[in-house]
């Protein structure tokens, strides 16, 4: 292959690496606690335990401009006790986020349509979220939800990074979406 080749074949990879890159890093595995039912969280909490904060789970991968990931809940803040939607709990486990996007200056933005433990644990409520990505690494914004006859039932999260997709083991993409009732929590892994 001559010079000028070998540089147009080096020219169109950059081009095409760069076409991915639309902004910083945000692909991986983030933990936020959701605080206590009240004025700072109108949205996700436990109702078995107002008072202790909700491990939320945020699992991310971006493809150029477009995200794929998840959104899971757990018990409690220390991620130990992961919810299930399977009998006999029937809990709300997790939502699959939806036309999300990732911007330049590390702004993520996406959907559910799912449950949310604390305000509609057994059917399906539309949310909106907005994260941004800080000079200390961490994604911090709200989860909102999309009506606007309810515009306090929000909640502000401060996730960490807490592992990179890459070296995750694929089982966190795991979001169990029960069949029937009698199978469990039909709202889940929406």
């Amino acid at each position: 292959m001559s010079v000028r080749a070998t540089s147009w074949v080096l020219v169109l990879a950059a081009a095409c690496l760069s076409a991915c890159a639309t902004g910083p890093d945000v692909d991986g595995v983030w933990h936020a606690e959701a605080p206590a039912v009240g004025a700072n969280n109108g949205l996700l909490f436990s109702k078995m335990q107002p008072k202790t904060p909700l491990g939320v789970e945020l699992v991310v991968g971006s493809y150029g401009p477009d995200v794929a990931g998840l959104m899971r809940y757990y018990r409690t803040g220390l991620f130990d006790l992961a919810r299930s939607p399977l009998p006999q709990r029937a809990e709300c486990e997790c939502a699959f986020l939806h036309s999300a996007k990732v911007d330049s200056t590390g702004r993520v933005t996406f959907l559910l349509n799912a449950c949310v433990p604390g305000t509609s644990e057994a059917a399906p409520l539309a949310l909106r979220g907005e994260l941004n990505l800080l000079d200390d690494g961490r994604l911090v914004g709200t989860v909102t939800v999309d009506a606007p006859d309810q515009p306090n039932a929000t909640v502000q999260l401060s996730f960490v990074r807490v592992a990179t997709t890459a070296t995750s083991d694929p089982v966190i993409l795991d979001c169990q979406h029960p069949a029937t009732l009698a199978d469990g929590n039909t709202a889940s892994g929406l």
